[in-house]
């Protein structure tokens, strides 16, 4: 996983992009939660293949 610093930039970039002003508490929160939401999507995309998985085997 990148590092804190990483995902700053990463997020001062798009924010940027998106010329969006930046409040250090917003960009903070946004660092804090991407790893638990990456967390988040990879369990669900592994729900979603074994459920997928075990229906192919039921059929």
């Amino acid at each position: 996983y990148p590092t804190r610093e990483q995902y700053a930039v990463i997020v001062n970039g798009i924010l940027n992009h998106l010329k969006i002003e930046r409040d250090t508490k917003t960009v903070a929160s946004i660092i804090q939660d991407t790893p638990n939401e990456i967390q988040q999507m990879e369990e669900k995309a592994e729900t979603l293949k074994t459920n997928f998985q075990n229906k192919s085997i039921d059929d």
